[in-house]
């Protein structure tokens, strides 16, 4: 061949090799991203907080931890369920750091099983029952007794097997009775619309004009554009409610939190949610 066409081969093996200045431009851009990535935040280095807490405190929970942790120095995580739903889930592989529940019988479910010691749970908060309805709902109760008398198909409350609320609501049930010696509990037993927490309770009376359902006062507070309210209970019936927090472990931001959960901030919170603090 001639020496042009020799060359030929050598030009165009020569013009798919990148040029040195395309080279320092390719990496100039490599180090340019890599600086940008650096100093973006990097949020899973920061400690995470693991809470488990019943579904009545939800809305609280939230609050609290924005003011607990105002800096943003953690990322935290609530699970909100019953009570009891949560227990057994921290009985079967516990990894919470903190554990608040509606009442105390599942923080000794927790005792029992060898997860906290029996001195852990603290009491931190109360609340009241109260009986609620669909707004559109033509009801009128002034005493207890009057309950069976409405034309309600179901009463919606917790499950009383594993929700506090509607452990709360079995005992106000089972502790009011008629003239015959009747408890208000076998009265409505068969109409009663168990739920897995006090969340379920609202959206099942607000779905229907048909419905009754006993819940916390807070809950009703943070529904009360959903549902209306019926019935307080007096404390002269009303069950003693009891919500207890612990830590689950022995990390210093456990012990912080529930140091918080006494102070003047968390108080004027559970105040404006409509909870009682026990200490007050």
């Amino acid at each position: 061949r001639s020496p042009r066409e020799k060359a030929a081969p050598t030009r165009q093996r020569a013009s798919t090799r990148p040029t040195k200045k395309w080279q320092l431009c390719r990496l100039g851009a490599l180090f340019a991203l890599l600086a940008f990535s650096s100093c973006r935040p990097n949020s899973d280095a920061k400690p995470k907080l693991i809470i488990y807490a019943a579904a009545s405190l939800t809305e609280v929970v939230e609050a609290l931890t924005a003011a607990f942790d105002s800096q943003q120095a953690y990322q935290i995580h609530s699970n909100f369920a019953g009570s009891g739903a949560l227990a057994k889930q921290l009985i079967a592989a516990q990894k919470a750091d903190l554990f608040l529940s509606a009442n105390p019988q599942w923080m000794q479910a927790l005792v029992q099983a060898g997860r906290i010691s029996p001195d852990a749970p603290r009491n931190f908060l109360s609340n009241r029952l109260c009986l609620i309805a669909h707004p559109n709902a033509d009801f009128s109760v002034k005493s207890s007794d009057e309950i069976d008398s409405l034309n309600f198909q179901y009463l919606a409350l917790g499950d009383p097997t594993y929700v506090p609320a509607g452990v709360y609501a079995q005992q106000w049930l089972s502790s009011v009775a008629d003239e015959s010696g009747t408890s208000l509990w076998q009265q409505v037993k068969d109409q009663l619309l168990p739920t897995t927490d006090v969340r379920a309770v609202i959206g099942a009376v607000a779905a229907s004009a048909k419905v009754i359902g006993i819940v916390y006062q807070t809950d009703y507070l943070a529904a009360q554009s959903r549902v209306q309210l019926l019935y307080t209970l007096p404390e002269s019936e009303a069950p003693a409610i009891h919500y207890q927090a612990t830590a689950l472990n022995t990390r210093a931001v456990n012990q912080d939190f529930l140091e918080f959960l006494n102070s003047e901030t968390a108080h004027a919170i559970f105040e404006s949610h409509g909870f009682i603090s026990p200490t007050r």
